[in-house]
């Protein structure tokens, strides 16, 4: 029996000034497994998440800003067979 964990940062990938300068990518995961002799069997989980300002008209007066939240939740099984030695 097996266990993982995970912590991904991506930085900031806006210049400086502009409107999502602050803003950056993270991701979480977490698996767990079972091996024996030729058989495995492995659960994971990564939520995928990030945070974005969007303005959809560019115009000179005032325009309201949507803050939008990017979260994605993929979960995976694997089983495998080893043939052989």
């Amino acid at each position: 029996m097996y266990f993982r964990g995970g912590y991904g940062y991506y930085g900031k990938v806006f210049r400086s000034g502009e409107l999502n300068d602050d803003k950056f990518h993270r991701s979480i995961s977490l698996g767990a497994g079972f091996r024996e002799q030729n058989l495995n069997i492995d659960f994971g989980f990564t939520n995928l998440r990030n945070d974005q300002d969007y303005i959809l008209y560019n115009a000179p007066a005032e325009t309201a800003v949507a803050g939008l939240v990017n979260s994605r939740n993929i979960f995976a099984v694997t089983l495998g067979y080893k043939f052989g030695y």
